[in-house]
């Protein structure tokens, strides 16, 4: 190696050791879908959900004060529409956060269109640098809805991904065991060059669904669903600290109620390397 070329091959290394903690979120919105999408959808629980656009402002208010109550730097949203919502959940964080400062929209378009279900990432600029865009990863190709960010805090790297997985059953139990595979092969591959971040819904309530520590150890098996199953999970190589958030609405909310809010229960930690 040349002497000019030691000094950037030492940054490049410090780059993936440096240490931050990274405060993480994840929110199955639970059919957020804004009115003007729900115009081109009519499937299943999706066209019974339809929300008004006075609901749908509402529902956007109150998962945004749900998010801000963790103060995260990275927050993980499933069940959305598009980019639409994503923006529009962006928008509102910030106004119950204020102090929080800007976000950053991350979408990519996913492969459901059985469902027309999606998920995106939410970046709080002043605490993280997103590092290139979203993208999807071929090495995750049985996952029809993730997305992929590289983030840099305080010179420190990290890998999120934000998935959802199908259920396991009616016959769907070996895809969502594929994906579980895929998603350990992707750990095996980055795990030398950034700190990975696996959140979201999967589906499953098991443990040691990934070769990382996980939300639930500190969690102590907190259920993240109304029927008090745990369904979302964080997966980190380390996780400092995590808390189950349900929403405000108490252990029997009426179905309105509900599609104003979620059905899942917000799951946050903080993480590091």
């Amino acid at each position: 190696m040349s002497t000019l070329a030691r000094p950037f091959a030492l940054l490049l290394l410090l780059a993936g050791t440096l240490r931050a903690d990274l405060s993480v979120a994840t929110l199955n919105c639970y059919l957020c879908f804004s009115p003007a999408n729900h115009e081109t959808i009519s499937i299943g629980d999706i066209a019974s959900e339809k929300l008004s656009l006075a609901d749908y402002r509402t529902k956007i208010d109150d998962l945004a004060q749900l998010a801000a109550t963790a103060k995260p730097d990275v927050v993980g949203l499933e069940e959305i529409g598009s980019e639409i919502e994503a923006t529009d959940l962006a928008k509102a964080i910030e106004a119950a956060w204020p102090a929080g400062g800007a976000w950053r929209v991350c979408f990519v378009q996913g492969k459901d269109h059985e469902t027309g279900e999606d998920v995106a990432a939410l970046v709080r600029a002043k605490a993280v640098k997103l590092v290139g865009a979203a993208r999807d990863d071929q090495a995750l190709g049985q996952l029809s809805k993730h997305l992929v960010v590289t983030l840099d805090k305080k010179g420190a790297a990290f890998s999120v991904v934000v998935v959802h997985l199908v259920r396991p059953m009616n016959g769907q139990e070996p895809h969502h065991h594929r994906q579980l595979v895929e998603l350990a092969g992707w750990i095996n591959a980055h795990k030398a060059t950034s700190a990975t971040v696996i959140l979201g819904d999967f589906n499953d309530t098991g443990r040691g669904l990934l070769p990382l520590h996980e939300a639930a150890e500190l969690t102590h098996d907190a259920p993240t669903h109304m029927d008090r199953k745990e369904y979302d999970h964080v997966f980190a190589p380390t996780v400092k600290a995590a808390r189950v958030t349900p929403p405000p609405y108490g252990p029997h909310p009426d179905k309105h109620t509900v599609a104003l809010w979620t059905d899942h229960f917000m799951l946050s930690a903080t993480v590091d390397r």
